[in-house]
């Protein structure tokens, strides 16, 4: 006697394959993304170090403030110092935005981790880097404290647009030149610090948070 599986047999078969593809397929696909992400940040990051390193040697600045990279920005030809500076000399540019509103660089605004739309901040500089992302400097003196921030979109203006997920901030150490978190509290990032209302008020901490979780991106 021949035993075989009844048309009714394969059609829920095929159904339930289909419904756990449906559940699962979408996670699959944004954990590689967000692991793509991690591996941009990641080395979007190393390229900005080993390019402020550079510039500070090619000067002997004892440093970072010390140096051209460090200084308030200026784009005049053959007198480029602070972002424009690095950018021109020290970075390897896909496509040149002057600024943060060029939104073939950023997106126009970015979403928080609960939801809420916020603008992006102003920078003096902004340019796509040949790995994808987009790095935006903005230099501001505030007396004595002269501070060079960052800002990385892993993706430039593409989707999500979400801070903490592909947006990420931080700034130049004023005397090692090495890119860091304004906090080292991860538990900072996706929360209000600042009175601006800007994605970099929400960004705090969101480096040092990838950076704990081993350079892993999660949703919380």
């Amino acid at each position: 006697m021949k035993k075989g599986f009844t048309l009714a047999e394969v059609l829920i078969t095929l159904s339930v394959v289909a419904v756990v593809a449906l559940m699962t397929v979408p996670s699959i696909i944004k954990n590689y993304k967000y692991k793509t992400y991690a591996a941009t940040l990641k080395q979007t990051i190393a390229q900005l170090n080993d390019a402020v390193q550079t510039s500070m040697l090619d000067e002997n600045a004892t440093s970072f403030i010390q140096s051209t990279g460090g200084l308030s920005n200026d784009c005049t030809a053959g007198k480029e110092t602070g972002p424009c500076y690095l950018f021109n000399k020290y970075l390897k540019i896909k496509l040149n935005c002057s600024d943060s509103n060029d939104q073939r660089c950023m997106a126009s605004s970015y979403k928080t981790l609960s939801g809420e739309t916020r603008p992006m901040w102003g920078a003096n500089r902004c340019a796509k880097i040949p790995n994808g992302a987009t790095v935006c400097m903005v230099y501001n003196n505030w007396g004595m404290d002269s501070i060079t921030h960052v800002a990385i979109d892993v993706n430039g203006p593409a989707q999500p647009n979400i801070i903490g997920i592909d947006l990420f901030t931080g700034r130049i150490d004023k005397n090692n030149g090495q890119i860091v978190d304004r906090t080292t509290d991860g538990t900072y990032c996706g929360k209000l610090h600042g009175a601006d209302n800007h994605v970099n008020d929400y960004a705090l901490g969101c480096i040092a948070r990838v950076m704990e979780n081993g350079w892993v991106i999660k949703d919380y």
